[in-house]
């Protein structure tokens, strides 16, 4: 995901479905945390479709974050609601249709790489998709060698399986 963004420079969220099923996401709803609550949920209402072992990037305007970063795979990424994704701290919670609770990350700053200068517009990628998403040390800032992100493809710090001394 992508929350770091500045004008004109969109955000993004990624789903990776490690399944051999497909999955409709009509009315599967994107929220964030407000203590013990979900707030700004958001459906999505679109009839999209995750097939087995792909990605799709929900974004608020993919002609921008496809402008942003060219590798970024056209046929991945559809627009939608996000809710409100602050650069410093915040969270995103996937619920399905049914309103079971897909996955979610609560996430900060201090999660990218402190060798970077500027976070803007560098995403954080999830190391193992077979490993919590709540676990911090499964996440990391994507690699400058992709651009800083990599919507609709495989994540540039991908492991597996999950290995926490790296």
């Amino acid at each position: 995901f992508l929350a770091h963004t500045d004008p004109p420079l969109e955000d993004f969220i990624e789903l990776y479905n490690q399944g051999h099923r497909y999955v409709d996401l009509a009315g599967w709803e994107l929220s964030r945390t407000d203590g013990d609550s979900l707030v700004d949920r958001h459906k999505i209402t679109s009839g999209e479709t995750l097939s087995p072992l792909s990605y799709r990037v929900l974004t608020t305007n993919k002609s921008i974050l496809k402008s942003h970063y060219p590798q970024a795979v056209d046929n991945a990424m559809f627009d939608a609601t996000l809710p409100p994704m602050p650069d410093d701290e915040g969270s995103v919670v996937i619920e399905d249709a049914r309103g079971n609770m897909i996955d979610s990350v609560a996430y900060n700053d201090g999660m990218h790489a402190y060798l970077l200068r500027d976070t803007e517009g560098v995403s954080l990628e999830r190391i193992s998709s077979s490993a919590p998403s709540t676990d911090v040390a499964n996440w990391r800032s994507a690699n400058e060698s992709v651009g800083f992100a990599t919507p609709g493809f495989l994540n540039s710090n991908f492991r597996q399986p999950y290995d926490e001394a790296l």
